[in-house]
Order: structure tokens, then sequence, then C-alpha cells
């Protein structure tokens, strides 16, 4: 199934693969001669994902597609698959700044979109400034993070080690994986990756009993301090997400 996604188009394709990815794949075996069915899942988002998953990170790998080689900066590798794209630019030269390195995503997007099938997010960066985005984020869309440990109350700096330190600790960036890339409204997929978010999730996660409530899929509950997005005007909490009860 996962070597096989052949949609309608790469968003299409994308959002089946962030389904196995978050939820697992359903496979059907036999078992003394009877069909059934188990779910298989693609990544340990346990407490001890942090040892059992692998994490690889690969420097100028060349991707084939339609005759055509690309070698992007960087690409980091959960369990064999490609979740994040880093093109880099040199903030002393012009010509080569952040905006540059986003078009430069967009151009590896047309070109080797295979390799974005399986992405969660993109990192572009000339050293000064750095921010991540999605597949289908336009530049503005692309967002800082400015937290190395995750805490809401450090959001001071955005700059590249602070993003790189503070997303890529392996129990973060799993976090932000599992629960912080969704679909939107309109099916476009999207991540709500600003530390602003971040700490809002783990923050209800930590302040609140949801064993026997609803929990949602992708968002949970946010409080309107931690907004600052407009979401709501009306009310002091924000429920976002499909839910379901566990």
């Amino acid at each position: 199934k996962i070597k096989s996604i052949r949609g309608k188009d790469l968003v299409s394709n994308n959002e089946l693969f962030m389904n196995y990815l978050q939820n697992g794949v359903e496979v059907k075996f036999s078992d003394n001669g009877k069909i059934k069915t188990d779910i298989v899942n693609l990544v340990d988002y346990s407490a001890q994902g942090v040892v059992n998953n692998e994490f690889l990170i690969v420097n100028q790998y060349s991707m084939l597609q339609n005759d055509i080689t690309k070698r992007p900066d960087i690409i980091v590798f959960l369990n064999g698959f490609p979740i994040v794209v880093i093109e880099l630019k040199s903030c002393s030269r012009e010509q080569t700044d952040s905006s540059h390195a986003f078009r430069q995503i967009k151009n590896y997007q047309h070109d080797i979109s295979n390799l974005f099938t399986y992405n969660c997010f993109n990192i572009v960066s000339d050293m000064t400034n750095s921010k991540l985005g999605t597949i289908t984020a336009d530049e503005d869309r692309y967002m800082e993070w400015k937290s190395k440990s995750g805490d809401y109350e450090e959001t001071k700096y955005s700059n590249f080690t602070t993003l790189f330190e503070g997303v890529f600790a392996k129990d973060r960036l799993l976090n932000i994986i599992k629960n912080l890339c969704f679909p939107s409204i309109d099916n476009i997929f999207t991540t709500n990756c600003t530390i602003t978010k971040f700490s809002s999730f783990t923050y209800c996660i930590k302040n609140f009993q949801v064993s026997k409530l609803f929990f949602c899929d992708f968002y949970a509950f946010f409080p309107q301090k931690f907004c600052g997005c407009g979401l709501a005007n009306h009310t002091d909490w924000q429920i976002r997400g499909h839910f379901r009860r566990i």
C-alpha cells in the first residue's frame, strides 16, 4: 500500500500517506484459514519511540524521477520515510535567501514529486531566517519556531539553531508528526507547527483528564489565551478537529 500510493495528485497522495503514518496501515492476513485484519503501525509514538524508531539525516540525497535528478540539501528520514526536506541558503548573498530556498522546494515538488508523497513538512533557512511549512503552504504560511525546549514562555528568538534544536528533539518531532499535522477544512494538508500551538497542545494534555472524554484526532483543546490567531472570539476554549471516544 505504501509503495503504490498513486492518487490523482501529490496532495491526495500525501494525505493518504499521512493517514498511514499517524494511524497505521490496515493489512489482511490468513490465520488458520480465516482472513483477518490488523493495523501495522509505521511509527512508534509511545514513550519508547525515541529508541524504537530509526532517525536518519542524509546530505545531498539523489532523487531520480522522469530522467531528472535532484539533490536536496538535507532529507530527514523516519523509519525509512523521507519526512522532512531542508533547503539551506547563504544569508551573505542577496539572491540566495530563505525565499530562494522556498522556491527551490517548490521546484523539487514539481520535478521530483514522488519524494513529497512521504513528506510531513519542509524547512527553509538562510541561517538568519528559518521557517517550516508543508507542501501546500505558500511562503507567507511558512512559520518560525522560537523555542528549543518547546516551552511557550521561551518564544523570544527565531534563528537557525533554535528551530533545529527545538523541532528535531526526537520526542518533540514525533509529537509534531502525530498531533500537529492534519488536513484543513478544504482538504489541503497543513501543519500547525508553531511554538504557540505546540505549547497549547502540550499544556492541554498535561492539564486535562481525557481518558473518559472525547479526544481530538488532530488538535485537542486550546485556551483562547494561547490562540492569538482569531480562531474564535466568543468562547474561552476552542475545540477543533475530528473526535473519537477513547
